[in-house]
């Protein structure tokens, strides 16, 4: 059976001539930037990981992580889109986590403890 790549669905869509504009939507639809290309396109605004960890008070090592879809973390890949110009979405289109929204430190704190009720009700 064959399966193409995505690169070569990618191809496809993009070289198509018929529907040209839903073909260059559904291409943009498909793009995910990686690791690399968010570290190219910070370098050429002038920034690194470094700096954006800097500014966040957290470590290159979780900023990379979060770029490379390794580790979790809104607060990182929200600051990686802004210092890209772009939106979550379009840097992150393939983690949900980060299209809903965040919750505030009330409500974690609210949540945290109704968890945790429910975690000791199963001691019982």
């Amino acid at each position: 059976m064959f399966s193409p790549s995505f690169d070569a669905i990618c191809e496809f869509i993009v070289n198509s001539q018929h529907n040209s504009q839903i073909n260059s939507q559904l291409a943009q639809a498909l793009y995910i930037m990686d690791n690399t290309e968010i570290k190219k396109e910070l370098a050429k605004r002038g920034f690194d990981y470094s700096m954006l960890a800097t500014a966040l008070q957290k470590s290159p090592s979780l900023v990379s992580k979060v770029a490379a879809r390794k580790a979790r973390s809104q607060v990182v890949a929200q600051a990686i889109a802004k210092a890209l110009g772009k939106s979550i979405e379009d840097v992150f289109p393939d983690v949900d986590a980060y299209h809903l929204p965040a919750l505030n430190a009330e409500l974690k704190e609210q949540k945290q403890a109704e968890l945790n009720a429910l975690l000791n009700s199963l001691d019982t």
